[in-house]
């Protein structure tokens, strides 16, 4: 059964750091705040460039099994490039580094997990479980386990189809960068102030300047939104509107049910256009609640011709017909269901209005 299997994640791997100055140099390049990362939990993180470009993303964990010592897990090509950023800070610190490809990464649905490992502190973010480690974030369904021995999930069932996974990630608006889109994007054009992946708590770090004019200084921050779409979808492709003007760009999809999944960051260009039809939608309503106002000030005053000639309050050929003619007008504008749904509330309204007047008459 597809609950019960493990998803091994091929692309994951580590990128160690030693030495009492690990902490020290990651805390000073990574956007994550290292005093967060505990026996107990990991921490999202990023690495960006002077200019506050995003290089890198990964996870920050302690390394369970030395002292002073560290595990990014990321995107084995990603990591490399950190490295390459990590090791020009590396001589002003007592670490050393290296690409770790021992590991084997699988990730394990929460059910699964707890069926299987019912020890597990599922409270804790980061757990070292002595066979393997575990790592959670977000509100993903997922965790992901990894160990050195390759025979530890032999039991399992293990499937290399990672759209699952991926559609986990979409839902929860992570979307850790590849090497493709690295050095490109700023940490909100790809959702990290959304993710806790920047701590804006922390100290600097290099590009920390750019990134933080950016979110407390700028108009619009890009939305980042989940969308499905019929379509065959790349990723880092461009999304455009009506008008074939860009709004936006593909970050990453997964097939889902016949559609595609995908994670979306939309500029301001998107958020312009939002706007723009917010603009209009309060002018309707304006226009919609003077007519209305209008209206039941017309019903009122038959009500009140209607209640001094004894005549009955409701009219049901005159109903009918209103209604007829309303959903034929409703059909023109191809919203039927929503404009005679909107007349029935008028209609109710005005009952209850014409009542309210017979009542007072009668009083």
């Amino acid at each position: 059964m597809e609950e019960k299997r493990l998803i091994k994640l091929e692309y994951l791997s580590i990128l160690e750091l030693n030495g009492k100055g690990s902490f020290e140099l990651l805390q000073g390049q990574i956007t994550s705040d290292m005093e967060k990362v505990s026996e107990r939990n990991c921490a999202l993180g990023a690495i960006c460039d002077v200019k506050g470009r995003t290089i890198g993303s990964f996870v920050t964990a302690i390394n369970a099994e030395r002292d002073d010592s560290y595990h990014l897990i990321g995107d084995k090509k990603v990591l490399e490039l950190t490295m390459a950023v990590l090791e020009k800070y590396q001589p002003f610190y007592d670490t050393k580094m290296s690409i770790e490809d021992q590991y084997q990464f699988f990730g394990i649905k929460n059910d699964l997990l707890k069926d299987m490992f019912p020890k597990s502190n599922l409270d804790k973010s980061f757990e070292d479980i002595g066979l393997f480690s575990r790592i959670h974030y977000l509100e993903k369904e997922f965790h992901i386990v990894y160990s050195t021995n390759p025979k530890l999930f032999e039991a399992f069932e293990v499937s290399l189809d990672e759209s699952a996974w991926k559609q986990d990630e979409i839902l929860n608006l992570n979307y850790e960068i590849t090497s493709e889109a690295s050095n490109k994007f700023t940490p909100h054009e790809l959702g990290y102030h959304l993710t806790s992946r920047i701590d804006f708590e922390k100290g600097c770090y290099t590009g920390q300047e750019i990134v933080a004019r950016m979110h407390y200084r700028a108009k619009n921050l890009p939305n980042i939104i989940i969308k499905t779409t019929e379509e065959e979808v790349k990723p880092l492709s461009k999304v455009f509107d009506d008008n074939q003007k860009s709004i936006g760009l593909v970050l990453m999809s997964s097939a889902k049910e016949g559609k595609n999944l995908c994670l979306l960051s939309m500029n301001k260009n998107y958020k312009e256009k939002i706007e723009e039809y917010r603009v209009s939608i309060d002018r309707l309503d304006s226009v919609l609640i003077y007519t209305l106002g209008e209206r039941f000030e017309k019903t009122k005053k038959i009500g009140k011709i209607k209640a001094k000639n004894n005549l009955p309050t409701s009219d049901h050929d005159r109903e009918l017909r209103q209604i007829k003619r309303i959903i034929k007008i409703a059909n023109e504008a191809k919203e039927p269901n929503s404009i005679s749904n909107n007349q029935k509330v008028v209609l109710s309204n005005i009952k209850k209005n014409l009542e309210e007047i017979l009542n007072i008459i009668n009083d």
